[in-house]
């Protein structure tokens, strides 16, 4: 990840910082409220994104802090049947919305990659 933190505010009183690990962590539970999704890349998946080392959880989702805003990438397995575009879709307006409004954070694009299909 290209930064190590992302700082919401500085002022009188200090900075208030988050962890680009914690916005990952964000997006990917974000992704998997969206029904179709199976895993993120790295083996990643709900019972465990919070347990994840932030190597583990880079294998599937990167973030890059930019002039224009975050970009986001995650790579995702999906449960087999389900529709990719509907899919993918969802998990990219679920993720910004979802770390726009938990960080204040601006979301430049969410890019999503189909890795690959799990049998539900």
């Amino acid at each position: 990840m290209a930064e190590d933190r992302y700082v919401i505010r500085s002022g009188e009183q200090g900075d208030i910082e988050i962890a680009t690990d914690v916005i990952a962590e964000i997006a990917g539970i974000a992704a998997f409220e969206v029904e179709g999704v199976s895993s993120i890349a790295g083996g990643i998946t709900k019972s465990t994104i919070g347990k994840q080392s932030s190597k583990n959880l880079s294998k599937g989702i990167r973030l890059d802090l930019t002039g224009d805003g975050a970009v986001i990438d995650i790579a995702l397995n999906l449960d087999y049947g389900s529709s990719i575009p509907k899919v993918t879709a969802a998990v990219q307006e679920r993720i910004k919305n979802t770390v726009s409004n938990m960080t204040g954070l601006e979301i430049a694009d969410v890019n999503v990659k189909v890795i690959g299909i799990e049998e539900v």
